[in-house]
């Protein structure tokens, strides 16, 4: 009896000190991975709100397609306006539902630039437009010379800013969380570009984007719409990794007349939490060259440069506050 006595007082204080174990591990789960509400969108579809205003994603292939009204449902409690909405590219739409998240605000400023064959670069301003005008009709007319075919470009009133050109480019970024260590930020950085019109000049373009020091990619991807006739065509884009600072992509534009072009390369970057409350940053730079000569890249931490190249060039700068609080909450 002494013997099953001392096993029981054993067992019953293993018990009691394993309780305290488990509670201590519950109480640092983050609380802001909890689940807050279902939401069913329809009868087919349903979504997790979290705590921390996330929405957990919810189709893990790319193949799967939401409609334009799941899309916006799902962008909508993602923390995006109708208007905002109505400005992303379809690419960028559906795969920004799909990947879920919560929206951050974001500043993103852009500039363009012309580069001359001379290797100079042309910041274009309101002051200065004309003249940059004229160079570049004379760049034009070299080239005519020199390849034996005309060369022709749209005037920059046609085609230089996000106001009143048919290229526009913008940032996006979201939460996505923490990181499974809770140690790091997890965002989803986003630059998007769009052509609303076919461009005189169709070769090769290319586009990057890089971030800071701080910050890691855990994943890459890009995608492309043309619209043809009307119907919307998908292409993934093969994303090289240029550095661990940024990445990089190359457009043909001389493959198809579209009506309208469109597409994105996205990185989702971990940050260490230790950054809370300091300004986040990531870049964009967009070339399109006039010749078949494409621009050599160099990439640091938030920091892209061409060289080699004449063509348009467009650049912008995105900000916003690294945090895991909603603007809201």
């Amino acid at each position: 009896m002494k013997k099953i006595a001392s096993t029981l007082c054993i067992l019953t204080a293993t018990i009691f000190l394993m309780v305290p174990a488990v509670n201590a591990e519950e109480s640092t789960t983050d609380d802001s991975d909890r689940t807050l509400k279902v939401l069913n969108i329809n009868s087919n579809l349903s979504i997790e709100k979290k705590a921390d205003g996330r929405v957990y994603p919810v189709i893990s292939s790319k193949d799967s397609a939401l409609t334009s009204v799941e899309q916006e449902v799902i962008l909508k409690e993602m923390g995006y306006t109708l208007d905002e909405i109505e400005t992303m590219n379809p690419s960028v739409k559906q795969d920004m539902a799909i990947s879920g998240g919560r929206k951050v605000e974001v500043e993103t400023n852009i500039v363009q630039y012309f580069n001359s064959s001379d290797g100079k670069r042309y910041l274009v301003t309101d002051e200065n437009r004309e003249e940059i005008e004229a160079l570049r009709q004379q760049e034009a007319e070299r080239l005519s010379k020199e390849l034996n075919k005309k060369i022709e470009v749209a005037p920059l009133s046609n085609m230089g800013s996000t106001r009143d050109g048919i290229f526009s480019g913008r940032g996006h970024v979201s939460y996505q969380g923490k990181s499974p260590n809770a140690t790091e930020f997890q965002f989803r950085y986003t630059d998007t570009f769009d052509w609303s019109g076919y461009p005189k000049i169709t070769y090769t373009d290319t586009f990057a984007h890089a971030w800071q020091s701080h910050s890691t990619s855990v994943s890459s991807e890009g995608r492309l719409t043309s619209v043809i006739n009307g119907s919307n065509y998908y292409n993934n884009l093969t994303i090289n990794p240029e550095s661990i600072y940024g990445s990089s992509t190359k457009i043909s534009l001389s493959n198809k007349l579209f009506e309208t072009m469109s597409g994105y390369i996205a990185n989702e970057v971990r940050i260490p939490i230790s950054y809370k409350g300091t300004t986040g940053k990531f870049i964009a730079r967009y070339a399109h060259p006039w010749t078949v000569v494409q621009p050599s890249i160099a990439i640091g931490p938030a920091s892209i440069s061409y060289s080699g190249y004449v063509g348009d060039e467009w650049f912008w700068e995105n900000t916003f506050t690294i945090t895991s609080v909603p603007s809201d909450m």
